[in-house]
């Protein structure tokens, strides 16, 4: 019957699912037939942990969760950057309108949740390659691509991204890196720098999954020399 399906059925129109009939009658099951099967929206999986005494840490990739991510238009970027986290992520998932997955991280509800922090004592924890051999690979043309099924999306790395990536070895902090850098660029305040390295983390961890932040656990202050804020 699959195989047989009108061009108007909703399987067929949804290039994301396959609908061809190929598959082994456990995985049709599973997909069709499941008995306690049921879709959940982003509010539903934050009801689910809040009755549990949980809550989302993180959707994955946390990119797909950005309504940024999709839209352009700095003043509706503005007023979405506001909103909470479910609710940011809330109008990422009815925006993209694709996620047939939800992958998500659950903590308990009095976790104070800084694991996604950008502080200055975080280090920048690279998943599959070194930082050396990433940064080799950039260019000034250089964009990251995240394929999120039957949508693609791009980001352009920003102007430091090699000799910020360089400097990544999972044990340095982002000041550590800083300090580094300014070394050899004393043009670069620690604003700039900053600012780049979340543009540089909202590509390779919101969309590629691919950097991460390890901090102290036991919630050390800053050392002494952390960069002050300028401007």
């Amino acid at each position: 019957m699959l195989a047989q399906l009108p061009g108007s059925n909703r399987l067929v129109r949804n290039p994301v699912i396959p609908h061809d009939g190929a598959q082994s009658d456990a995985e049709l099951v599973d997909k069709y037939l499941h008995s306690q099967d049921r879709a959940y929206t982003v509010p539903e999986i934050a009801a689910l942990c809040d009755a549990a005494g949980m809550r989302v840490a993180s959707f994955v990739p946390s990119g797909r969760y950005d309504p940024s991510t999709y839209i352009g238009d700095i003043s509706l970027r503005r007023r979405f950057a506001a909103l909470p986290a479910t609710e940011k992520a809330t109008v990422a998932e009815l925006i993209g309108g694709n996620i047939a997955k939800h992958v998500f991280y659950a903590v308990p509800a009095a976790d104070p949740l800084r694991h996604n922090v950008v502080t200055a004592t975080a280090i920048p924890v690279l998943k599959h390659r070194t930082g050396a051999e990433l940064a080799a690979k950039i260019t000034p043309e250089t964009a990251f691509q995240a394929r999120f099924d039957d949508l693609t999306v791009l980001a352009a790395a920003p102007p430091l991204t090699s000799e910020i990536l360089r400097r990544c070895n999972n044990a340095a902090s982002l000041e550590d890196i800083y300090f580094d850098l300014v070394a050899g660029h004393p043009g670069i305040d620690w604003n700039g720098f900053m600012t780049q390295f979340h543009e540089l983390y909202g590509a390779l961890h919101g969309l590629l999954n691919a950097m991460f932040l390890r901090h102290d656990p036991l919630g050390s202050p800053a050392v002494s020399r952390t960069p002050a804020a300028q401007g």
